[in-house]
């Protein structure tokens, strides 16, 4: 099929700006990524393919901690005699990626470069975690996430071609951090 064979054709033109503000105890980090190129598949092209993703995090230190883009260091490290408790923080986060409706159907023939049977153009995720900084050196993370799907692809019944909502998607992360 023309997906299985298909090749960039051309320069890539990609670019990711970020930024990040950083006050007292409150912190917020956004990029944005896109990706522009051509793609052929022996005699079929799709041109100016452009994909999209961003995402903006936002974090607060619950025990007065100043944030920043490198690591947190506790004003006082856990201590299991109860002397320090590390510090805690509590983040958010929204995402989305958009991916050009050219891949799914960018060709006059049936073989296109994405089944819309099987993948979705866009998908939107929001997510909210805390985050226990017992010293300089271990971090403890639980995060929770709910990723939505746009464009739902479409199934056989017994009365034809339907669409179909594809569930969200609920994750549950958990993480243990040593840096030495």
């Amino acid at each position: 099929t023309a997906a299985a064979s298909a090749q960039q054709a051309g320069n890539k033109i990609r670019w990711t700006p970020q930024a990040y503000y950083y006050n007292g105890p409150f912190g917020v980090l956004a990029e944005y990524a896109e990706s522009k190129f051509d793609i052929i598949s022996g005699s079929n092209r799709a041109n100016n393919v452009q994909n999209n993703a961003w995402h903006v995090t936002g974090s607060w230190l619950l025990t007065g901690e100043k944030a920043s883009f490198g690591a947190v260091k506790p004003k006082n490290v856990f201590n299991p005699d109860g002397a320090g408790w590390g510090a805690w923080e509590v983040v958010a986060r929204y995402q989305e990626i958009n991916l050009d409706d050219k891949l799914f159907n960018g060709f006059a023939t049936s073989t296109n470069f994405l089944s819309s049977a099987t993948q979705h153009e866009n998908a939107q995720a929001w997510a909210v975690g805390v985050n226990w900084y017992l010293n300089n050196n271990i971090k403890i993370a639980a995060d929770y996430e709910d990723t939505s799907f746009d464009n739902s692809y479409s199934a056989i019944s017994s009365s034809g071609n339907t669409s179909v909502d594809r569930p969200n998607e609920r994750s549950l992360f958990t993480r243990l951090q040593l840096s030495y």
